[in-house]
């Protein structure tokens, strides 16, 4: 944060914690998930048992993260850096926050520098392996955004160009709201993707965020 404040950033970025298991318990689940598919036997053993765990350490480890969020945005303050604080929605199903995990933390810290960085494929790729409804909970959690990380994800491979490589032309539309409500909007894509897609990925995020506003505008008028 003091970088931050020297050199003009608006956030830190921050991966605050984790439920912590004996093994990478992500990484098998998604070879499952690949092998046999998240309906499967296997998958679905495998994943009650990290849940368990999860559920009940998560608490413990949520307070652990509050208080050290507190430490920092106390010290910020007394600074007087202006940087926002934004934890970030994670790429692995033992990582923390949730979206509600992260709504109740923004809640607890009102009133200091602490938001939401919304990671939308990471977030999507959450939903995919079933840890939370991503799509149904967004709307809950816009007012807390104030960073985006833009990037697709193809089944469980994520930082891919939003429309273009997923070829769908309405899969990624629920999360223009979450772009259109972010302070700060970063693209966050592979060295695969190339410069074309990049543009027209970017071309078509644009074009629908402009639709979007006018949209908005038109119900509000």
């Amino acid at each position: 944060m003091e970088y931050a404040h020297r050199y003009g950033a608006k956030a830190v970025v921050v991966h605050p914690g984790e439920v912590p298991f004996p093994y990478n318990i992500d990484k098998r689940l998604k070879e499952l998930y690949h092998e046999y598919g998240r309906d499967s036997e296997a998958y679905g053993v495998l994943w009650r048992e990290m849940l368990k765990r999860r559920e009940a350490l998560a608490p413990y480890y949520l307070a652990r993260i509050q208080q050290s969020l507190e430490e920092a945005s106390e010290i910020a303050a007394r600074k007087g850096w202006s940087v926002i604080i934004g934890i970030e929605t994670r790429s692995r199903c033992y990582q923390m926050p949730t979206l509600l995990e992260a709504k109740m933390l923004c809640d607890s810290l009102r009133g200091s520098q602490v938001r939401l960085w919304y990671d939308i494929g990471h977030a999507k790729m959450m939903e995919r392996m079933g840890l939370y409804p991503n799509e149904a909970q967004l709307s809950e959690l816009l007012p807390y955004i104030y960073g985006v990380h833009i990037h697709e994800t193809l089944g469980l491979s994520d930082h891919w160009c939003p429309y273009v490589h997923s070829g769908d032309p309405k899969e990624f539309d629920p999360f223009l709201a979450a772009i259109a409500a972010a302070e700060v909007k970063v693209y966050e894509l592979k060295a695969r993707c190339e410069p074309e897609s990049i543009r027209e990925s970017h071309s078509l995020i644009t074009t629908r965020l402009q639709q979007l506003t006018n949209k908005n505008a038109q119900r509000s008028g």
